[in-house]
């Protein structure tokens, strides 16, 4: 497992780091839609990296939020073989 790390701040700004080094920085936002044709409507989280400095950054897609944990969905309601990343919230 990579060790990421993904900051969300004010404003819809971001930032990702794979072991310890800021690989891609951003924007973010939320929406509500379908991840693919004939899904149901669930909470979406689109990222913007700009510039991309590194092949290594976040996906979005569907997501959940439960109490610290952030799980980030990228299609298994359409395909079932599919990257989901989960983020632990940390003090």
């Amino acid at each position: 497992m990579p060790n990421e790390t993904l900051i969300f701040e004010a404003g819809g700004h971001f930032q990702f780091f794979r072991d310890g080094r800021l690989t891609n920085e951003g924007t973010y936002n939320t929406s509500q839609g379908e991840v693919c044709s004939g899904a149901p409507s669930q909470p979406l989280l689109r990222f913007a990296v700009t510039p991309t400095t590194s092949s290594y950054l976040p996906v979005g897609g569907s997501y959940t939020l439960q109490g610290n944990t952030l799980v980030i969905d990228q299609g298994t309601h359409c395909v079932a073989d599919v990257p989901v990343s989960t983020y632990e919230r940390q003090p």
